[in-house]
């Protein structure tokens, strides 16, 4: 799992990067996502994701001042659960593919810019788990699934400078087994 998502952020990043037509921000994020099983607790994440101007990729939108403030988003994260309860281990591993948009809120934060977001999301879903009997031994069995949902959640960006954004959102994921995730950010632009 952890060979995928590596896998993913880095055929993306190329992607994104190569294609000169394409131009928005790309930005790598790290954080927590809360138990979305009892008793597994929370977690440490990480996301990779990109956005640009919803009006610049649907150039058949109305140039109005809402497509301005609304951008395209799509991200994909990783989230890996590890707990062992009486003789039973269990390991839990998300992979949600977001597929959205993100609106700047217009309200007046000097430089930081509010923004929402909201979309499809769907997750690849693993368990694994493993139960050891003293003395007998241990028996395992793994599943996997893909579970469709939404998600939306609310945010602040801050520019570091020209070629840097800094950022942290908070969102809730409405999924099989739903949980949310509060994610730091960095972003750079990319393209033109």
């Amino acid at each position: 799992m952890k060979k995928a998502i590596i896998t993913i952020a880095l055929g993306l990043s190329l992607a994104l990067c190569a294609t000169p037509a394409i131009a928005g921000e790309l930005d790598v994020g790290f954080g927590i996502g809360t138990e979305p099983a009892a008793r597994l607790g929370s977690t440490f994440g990480l996301r990779v994701g990109f956005q640009d101007k919803f009006l610049k990729i649907f150039s058949s939108a109305s140039n109005n001042e809402f497509t301005q403030a609304l951008l395209f988003r799509a991200d994909v994260s990783y989230f890996s659960w590890k707990k062992d309860i009486a003789g039973v281990s269990l390991k839990y591993r998300r992979l949600p593919v977001f597929i959205g948009g993100r609106y700047s809120i217009p309200v007046d934060l000097g430089s930081a810019a509010l923004f929402a977001d909201g979309g499809g999301e769907v997750s690849f879903d693993s368990a694994d788990v493993a139960v050891c009997v003293g003395g007998l031994g241990c028996a395992s069995a793994s599943a996997s699934e893909v579970n469709a949902g939404i998600a939306a959640g609310i945010g602040v960006e801050v520019p570091y400078d020209e070629r840097l954004t800094l950022g942290a959102d908070l969102r809730w994921h409405l999924i099989a087994d739903n949980y949310f995730t509060i994610i730091g950010f960095v972003g750079i632009p990319i393209g033109n």
